[in-house]
């Protein structure tokens, strides 16, 4: 190599396939010693391949090769530069959690909050996405946008983790102060709606525990917190929801509320617990007025039948409605012989 640029070969020449240089297939493949060869004879430090923009700094900062990104900063490599599709080196080595590379390129001075064009990634972003926390807390103490979106959802870093129920990487945004009750504009949804949907208990208690709203509301359907984690049979979560406060009977907009939803779904001890914070048995959904105890009638949940009615009659019950016409459509055919006595209690007691 040394030779040939001795006798004036192209230091700067590039591939006819992708537009690469001598120095930018040095840096991929993290030769240090032929980096700084090429840099004392010259080099472009800041020429990109012609086909996607990438420089030798982009590539080597998402391969990790801390001394050749030292070399390329030092000879003045451009650190904000990025790929025509918006990547920076920053976003790269965190990507890749490449944390050394991270300090370096923040300490002269990249752009923390640099994003990609297509998707709206900022290095924050990604690097909370692959769960590499060292990375992001170094972002976080550089001033990342902690409430930065992607494009396509308008999510932010909290949302994602607590979909992913990361709750170490939860609590260090959290000590960053972002807008825990922030909504995904399709849906509405909050990183507490998520996190209850999903059942992260310890993501749920930390997100209340800095004042997130436990009402939220869907603006599609109007569920709660309380209604997908009562859906899903997340035990744990309905309970932390109950104790802060949670409105119990706060309804979807078909009327189904928790108890009813808990009860068509089968969740004996969700539809207890409940029960136990005074769930109006009586709520019924709009479209034909069925009540918890026709849900899980027409679902033959024996138990979660004998857990409502033991908490006194139901109106639907008083006026001979609910539990026979649920009876008429379940499959069970032994709560259908017992529906033909006309007696509700006796359905329960030989059930």
């Amino acid at each position: 190599m040394k030779l040939l640029l001795d006798h004036n070969a192209g230091v700067n020449a590039s591939t006819h396939t992708e537009g690469a240089t001598p120095l930018y297939i040095a840096a991929r493949k993290g030769h240090t010693e032929v980096v700084k060869l090429l840099l004392d004879h010259k080099a472009d430090v800041n020429a990109p391949r012609t086909d996607d923009g990438s420089t030798p700094l982009c590539v080597t900062a998402q391969n990790g090769h801390t001394e050749v990104v030292k070399l390329l900063l030092e000879h003045k490599a451009d650190v904000n530069v990025s790929r025509h599709a918006g990547a920076t080196p920053l976003y790269n080595a965190a990507r890749k959690g490449h944390t050394e590379v991270v300090k370096l390129l923040l300490h002269n001075e990249a752009d923390v909050d640099a994003s990609t064009h297509t998707d709206g990634y900022s290095a924050l972003f990604i690097a909370a996405e692959k769960g590499h926390s060292e990375i992001v807390e170094l972002l976080l103490n550089h001033k990342g946008d902690v409430n930065v979106i992607r494009h396509r959802d308008g999510s932010s870093p909290l949302h994602l983790l607590a979909e992913n129920g990361q709750t170490k990487l939860v609590k260090l945004l959290l000590d960053h102060n972002p807008d825990v009750n922030a909504q995904c504009p399709d849906d509405s949804s909050t990183a507490l709606y998520i996190a209850a949907k999903k059942g992260h208990t310890a993501v749920v208690k930390l997100l209340l525990d800095h004042k997130a709203d436990v009402n939220t509301t869907m603006t599609t359907d109007g569920t709660t917190p309380l209604c997908i984690a009562a859906q899903n049979g997340h035990t744990e979560v309905v309970k932390l929801l109950l104790d802060y406060k949670a409105h119990v009977n706060a309804s979807r907009h078909t009327g189904a509320t928790p108890l009813y939803i808990a009860s068509q779904n089968g969740h004996t001890e969700v539809v207890k617990l409940l029960l136990d914070h005074k769930a109006d048995v009586n709520a019924s959904v709009y479209a034909d007025g069925s009540t918890a105890l026709d849900a899980a009638t027409q679902k033959g949940h024996i138990k979660i039948v004998k857990l409502v009615t033991d908490r006194g009659p139901t109106e639907r019950m008083a006026h001979g409605g609910g539990v026979h016409a649920g009876l008429r459509k379940t499959r069970r055919p032994g709560l259908h012989a017992e529906a033909r006595h006309g007696n509700p209690a006796h359905i329960l007691t030989n059930g």
